[in-house]
This record gives C-alpha cells, sequence and structure tokens, in this order.
C-alpha cells in the first residue's frame, strides 16, 4: 500500500508533486505526508524518515515543524533514540542542536531547554554542564554569551570568578582580569569596568618589565581612562617618554608624530607644538636637539616664518638671534602699517 489512491495531485506544487513521486519509487507510504500543507522540504524529511524506518517520525512529522527541524529530530531519532524531550516548535533548530547534543551526552537539558535562551547561551550552558561548573553563576539573561563563556572558563581553572562577574564588564575585560588572575598578577589595578581592555591588557602584559617610576605612568594613565597600550612599552620608551604620550593622550592629540625616535625633551616640544597648533612638521626631524625645536615653535607660535632658520646645523643660539630678528622686522611692519 502505497496512498497514492486517494492523493489529488493538482493540489501540489511542482516541487510536491516531485517528493510524492520519489516516495512511490521508494515504495514508502506517501500518505504520510501527501498533504499541501507540508512544503516540499518537509516532505523531503518525512520521505527521508519514511526509508530509515525511523521509529520516531510521529514525532517529527507534523506541520507545526519546519524542515530544519524535522531533520533534527529525526536524525536524533535515528542515531541516539527519543527525541521528545526537545521536540517543541519554539525551539529553533539551532537550539534543538544543543540540546540534542546535551541529551546525547547525558546532561540534564532541563537546565537550559528554554526557549529565551539564545543558542548560543545554550552552548555555554551545555559546556558547563558538560565540565561540571556551577552554571548559576552565569545562567542570567544579562550576560551576553561572551561574558557567560568567560565566567565557564574561569571556573574551569578554578579561580574566583566573582571577582569579574560582573554584568558591568565587557567580556573582554573580562577576559583580562582572569587572565591575570591564572598569571598571578595583581588583578586589583585593573578592577574597574571604566578602564578600556586593552589598557587592562596593555598594564598585565607590561608591569613586570616596568620599574616604579614607569609603573606610575601606567597608573596614572589607566585611571585617566587613557589607551595606555600606546605607551606601556618599558622595553622602548623611559617614564618620562611615557609620561610625554600620556600628556599628548590626555590633551587629545596625535601623539604618533612623537612616538618614534625621540628622547622626552624632543617629545615635550613636539607636544607643546601640537598643543598649539603650529606645523611641527618643520621641526619634527630628530636631528634636531629639543633646544633647537624651542626655538623652532616659539618662531611658529608668534607666526614667525621659522622656516627660514630651521636648519639643524644652526645652533640653537644662532637660532634664538635669527628669531628675534625676525620678530623685530615684522614688528617694524605691523608699526608701518599701523601709522599709515
Amino acid at each position: 500500500m502505497n496512498g497514492i489512491e486517494n492523493i489529488d495531485f493538482e493540489k501540489f506544487s511542482v516541487r510536491q508533486r516531485r517528493q510524492i513521486e520519489e516516495g512511490l519509487e521508494r515504495g514508502v507510504d506517501v500518505s504520510v505526508y501527501a498533504y499541501p500543507h507540508y512544503d516540499e522540504w518537509q516532505m523531503r524529511e518525512i520521505r527521508i524518515g519514511l526509508e530509515e524506518k525511523n521509529l520516531y517520525l510521529h514525532v517529527f512529522a507534523k506541520p507545526e515543524f519546519d524542515a530544519e527541524q524535522m531533520m533534527k529530530l529525526r536524525k536524533y531519532g535515528l542515531h541516539h533514540g527519543d527525541p521528545s524531550a526537545f521536540a517543541n516548535p519554539e525551539f529553533s533548530d539551532k537550539q534543538m542542536s544543543q540540546l540534542a547534543l546535551g541529551l546525547s551526552r547525558g546532561l540534564d537539558i532541563t537546565k537550559y531547554a528554554n526557549k529565551q535562551y539564545h543558542y548560543h547561551k545554550m552552548e555555554q550552558i551545555r559546556r558547563g554542564l558538560e565540565k561540571g561548573v556551577d552554571i548559576t553563576k552565569y545562567v542570567t539573561p544579562e550576560y551576553t554569551r561572551f561574558q557567560m563563556r568567560e565566567i565557564r572558563h574561569g571556573m574551569q581553572s578554578g579561580i574566583d570568578v566573582s571577582v569579574y562577574a560582573d554584568i558591568q564588564y565587557t567580556y573582554e575585560q573580562m577576559r583580562e582580569i582572569r587572565f591575570g588572575m591564572i598569571e598571578g598578577f595583581d588583578v586589583t589595578l585593573i578592577l574597574n569596568p571604566a578602564y578600556p581592555y586593552l589598557s587592562m591588557r596593555a598594564i598585565r602584559e607590561s608591569w613586570e618589565d616596568c620599574n616604579l617610576k614607569q609603573r606610575d605612568e601606567l597608573l596614572l594613565g589607566l585611571k585617566a581612562g587613557l589607551d595606555i597600550s600606546v605607551y606601556a612599552k618599558p622595553e622602548q620608551y623611559t617614564y618620562s617618554q611615557m609620561r610625554e604620550i600620556r600628556f599628548g593622550l590626555s590633551a587629545g592629540i596625535d601623539t604618533s608624530v612623537y612616538q618614534k625616535g625621540y628622547n622626552a625633551s624632543q617629545m615635550q616640544q613636539l607636544r607643546m607644538g601640537l598643543v598649539k597648533k603650529v606645523n611641527v612638521s618643520i621641526y619634527a626631524s630628530p636631528k634636531f636637539s629639543a633646544s633647537q625645536m624651542r626655538e623652532i615653535r616659539l618662531g611658529l607660535e608668534l607666526g614667525l616664518p621659522a622656516s627660514e632658520y630651521a636648519d639643524p646645523e644652526l645652533s640653537r643660539l644662532r637660532m634664538f638671534e635669527k628669531r628675534v630678528m625676525l620678530m623685530k622686522v615684522y614688528c617694524r611692519i605691523r608699526c608701518d602699517k599701523k601709522k599709515k
């Protein structure tokens, strides 16, 4: 009996008819799925279930399940057993996948069989159950799946996750705190949701290599909410160079102009020029000493054509003399204009 007797083929689309025809060709009872309310993909899953002689066909051969859901239920029934525990059309096929994995591994899926949980969150709960951790520490609607993952990883590492299991921390911040705890770093230095995670990472990774003054610069920048990863490089910057970069970041200027190749005094002159919005490219060269840079900067701030004496071959004193001379010339010109 193939169920063809009472089928009105005019009610079906071409693709639906094809599924019925395939079922007939393979000798299955097509009357089980030869209904217009099944689309061709649902028909396909039921047809395959019939071909497999799936014991749980009655569980998934229902119009309320879409084809993807049917497939999850069919495959579970074929390889593992009764899928009734998660046979709920309110679960997406991806949620069903997480429930199927848990059920196949002997887990209590009632702990996460909740349609409100995104399938990614279900995954974090499932993984926690597999590792035997206390999932109650992170099963809360407020946490993102990434935050849940960081808390789970922390418990698996045996650390006290209550230190960072706080919705105010982003998952990136949680990760930096977690890494710090595993490494034995004093995480009290970075326990503040206001600190950028990149700064947390920078201070964690560079702390041991910093001297006391460098550490002070890192902490000052961190507390000011600056991205200290820019200068948390103790092998590259002295504490005074770090300070100049920190001052620049605080002023909101482009510190990349003076981050490489300059000593702290040169950095200071470039920073001051940037703050005053003068064209520092005229003296942004390690060939100029800090005192030469100062003479050029002062000229630029006064509106003088400082490029006329911006020559590293000139001594600082000679630059000073030229700057004073230019000041006198420009003052004379201005005075003459006022008289006219």
